[in-house]
C-alpha cells in the first residue's frame, strides 16, 4: 500500500488521523480540531464558555487563549461527565444552587451572622442550606452501607 492510500485509511470522514495517539493531558492540540466535527451541543458549550472567558480581564486581549481554555474545560467536563445523563438547571434554580454551594464553602461553624449579611438570607434559611449541603457532602464522601 502506498503512503497516500495508508494516509487515507487512517483518517475518519473529517480527515482526523484515527491512529494518532490521544493526549489526555496535553490540550494544546485541541484547537486544531475543527468545530464542525464536534456534536452541536459540545460546539455550543465551547462557544458559551469561550464567550464568558473573553469577558474576563485575563482573556480580553487574547480571545484565542480563551477559546483554548474553553475547549480544555469542555474536555475536562467530558472526562468526568462523558456518557452520563445529568440535569443542569438554569435561571434562578442554578443561581440558588451555586449560592448554596458558596454558603457551604464560606461556612466555618462560627460565622452564621457573617453569612446572614453576605447573602441577605434569614437565619432559618441559612441553617437549612447548611443542613442540606452537609447532607450532600456526607453522601459524596461516605459509603452507604445499605446501598
Amino acid at each position: 500500500m502506498d503512503n497516500a492510500a495508508k494516509e487515507i485509511e487512517n483518517t475518519d470522514m473529517y480527515g482526523v488521523d484515527t491512529d494518532a495517539p490521544i493526549k489526555g493531558d496535553d490540550l494544546s492540540d485541541l484547537s486544531d480540531i475543527p468545530a464542525k466535527i464536534w456534536p452541536q451541543t459540545l460546539s455550543d458549550l465551547v462557544a458559551v464558555l469561550a464567550d464568558q472567558l473573553k469577558n474576563q480581564t485575563n482573556f480580553k486581549d487574547n480571545p484565542d487563549q480563551a477559546e483554548k481554555v474553553a475547549q480544555g474545560l469542555v474536555m475536562a467536563m467530558a472526562t468526568y461527565y462523558g456518557g452520563r445523563v445529568f440535569y443542569l438547571p438554569k435561571g434562578d434554580a442554578l443561581k440558588a444552587g451555586l449560592r448554596d454551594l458558596n454558603i457551604w464553602k464560606d461556612y466555618n461553624g462560627h460565622n452564621i451572622a457573617e453569612l446572614l449579611k453576605k447573602y441577605d438570607l434569614s437565619f432559618v434559611r441559612i441553617y437549612k442550606i447548611i443542613s442540606e449541603q452537609r447532607a450532600l457532602e456526607k453522601k459524596r464522601t461516605q459509603i452507604d452501607m445499605f446501598d
